[in-house]
């Protein structure tokens, strides 16, 4: 597939710049797994720098992945002259690189290296994952890398990365605005807000509420999230069905925005047993929405999280301390309105979406002025 088979752009207005969508017909790779659409957008936003106005251009390329992502397979074929088509008609200055992942991106890469053309790179999974070989090399090509968490990275990265914050909307999740505060109930629900995937925990999150249930607490828990993994579905209602649990256990399926904020209102705690994250949103809504969230502590989890505080944080796979914990504040209602109440606080102060769009625009301005050092020393 190449710009033949993009159809026609989707212009927005965005201030006094565009936003432009490109996005190209859903393409079914190997695995049979339909792909998403291929989205490219240039934002023409006017940053004055030494007088000039830079336009900037994001390219974010999403698709669903086997479970073990094959490295080497190209699910898109002349992206690197539709990048070179891009640049001709458009003349940007910067490219955002928000994937990294394959070969589909290193064609875009090497396109905009050919083309003199200023990168930076953001990262929003988990730190360890830069490790990969092919992520090392995408990276070598990057005049500026940001992550959404950092704790764990390979000490390669460590004077080259830079935080970038996980903006969220803290007038949006607000308690206050929560039709369902006042919500009867005769069980403790447990929220855990996660597409239905291998790495994502459920398993664990269903043992913790088996071994809750014998203590005695009446307790439900509310899954909320599409099903990306068929074999995970599978295993995880096998499991309810043997432990006895499909009554304590609700499918929400995906939520919209105003959905995923009513459940926050209704439940008592969120929890993420995730065995790989890079900063999720979901654990700094549950705190915007004064609820305390419980999580494993893999990736940038432990960013978003004060232990003790406003959650708690434990070990990947301690499935006894995971619902320890959750028993704990779920028979304790001074200590869970405490801590939520604390969460709020923490993340309204850290995650704004103000500082999000401070630490991105800090991120292109350095990715910018190292091309141009670079150059003139080249020079």
């Amino acid at each position: 597939k190449g710009p033949k088979d993009c159809i026609n752009p989707i212009i927005e207005k965005i201030g006094k710049g565009e936003l432009i969508w490109i996005p190209f017909e859903p393409l079914v790779n190997r695995y049979l797994n339909p792909l998403p659409l291929f989205q490219l957008c240039l934002s023409l936003n006017k940053t004055k720098i030494n007088n000039k106005l830079i336009k900037i251009m994001n390219y974010s390329l999403k698709k669903v992945r086997p479970y073990i992502p094959n490295w080497l397979y190209s699910n898109y074929r002349n992206l690197d002259l539709f990048v070179k088509q891009l640049y001709q008609q458009y003349n940007f200055d910067l490219a955002v690189i928000h994937t990294l992942s394959g070969t589909d991106e290193m064609q875009v890469i090497n396109q905009l290296r050919e083309l003199d053309v200023p990168i930076c790179m953001i990262y929003h999974f988990d730190p360890k994952r830069l490790k990969h070989p092919i992520v090392k090399l995408m990276t070598t090509k990057a005049d500026a890398i940001g992550a959404v968490a950092i704790n764990g990275a390979p000490r390669v990265y460590r004077n080259k990365l830079k935080l970038i914050v996980e903006g969220v909307d803290c007038d949006y999740f607000d308690p206050e605005k929560a039709t369902e505060n006042n919500f009867k109930k005769q069980n403790k629900i447990i929220f855990m807000p996660a597409r239905i995937h291998p790495a994502k925990g459920h398993l664990d999150a269903v043992r913790a509420l088996n071994l809750i249930k014998k203590r005695e607490i009446n307790a439900v828990l509310a899954f909320a999230g599409r099903i990306e993994d068929s074999s995970a579905f599978k295993e995880l209602t096998s499991l309810l069905n043997s432990l006895n649990l499909e009554d304590s256990v609700l499918m929400l399926g995906e939520l919209n925005k105003e959905k995923l904020r009513e459940w926050y209102a209704k439940s008592d705690i969120v929890i993420l047993p995730s065995y790989s994250e890079g900063l999720p949103r979901t654990i700094l809504e549950a705190q915007l929405m004064e609820r305390p969230v419980v999580a494993y502590d893999v990736g940038g989890v432990s960013e978003g999280i004060i232990d003790g505080v406003t959650g708690f944080l434990i070990e990947k796979g301690n499935v006894i301390e995971l619902a320890s914990r959750i028993a704990r504040l779920l028979t304790d209602d001074d200590l869970r309105k405490e801590m939520g109440e604390k969460g709020r606080i923490f993340v309204s102060q850290k995650f704004s979406l103000e500082k999000m769009v401070r630490s991105h625009e800090n991120l292109y301005l350095e990715a910018l002025m190292k091309h141009k050092f670079k150059a003139k020393k080249n020079n």
